[in-house]
């Protein structure tokens, strides 16, 4: 998965956030602060735009929705960058994040997450 790419995204854990005033959302970025302002320092929320990863995340994940329609291919990929980006601010290796039984999130020992999105 490459790290160079340019994700737009909105950090709890920075003031100075990466939102382009192209990148359309449900969720602006006054909103973002103002959730941000709830979130405990040690908890990590991180919001971007759906854009189509799917080629950049790992070949594990890609398997995950490769029969799905474009549209969940993209929300798939866009959450599984996010969680490679904050499994990176942990200082942690990035690596796959699994899919358990009912298709949630599997994360490394030691970390617990959620990803989710809106149309």
């Amino acid at each position: 998965m490459g790290r160079d790419l340019d994700i737009p995204v909105l950090s709890s854990w920075q003031d100075d956030c990466h939102w382009p005033a192209d990148a359309a959302s449900a969720l602006s970025l006054a909103d973002f602060r103002q959730i941000r302002a709830l979130i405990p320092e040690n908890v990590l929320l991180l919001a971007s735009p759906v854009r189509n990863w799917l080629a950049e995340i790992d070949p594990v994940e890609q398997d995950f929705v490769k029969a799905s329609v474009p549209q969940r291919q993209a929300e798939f990929a866009t959450g599984r960058m996010l969680a490679a980006l904050a499994l990176g601010r942990f200082g942690r290796r990035i690596q796959p994040i699994g899919q358990g039984a009912v298709k949630e999130p599997v994360w490394p020992e030691g970390i617990s997450g959620s990803i989710t999105h809106t149309r």
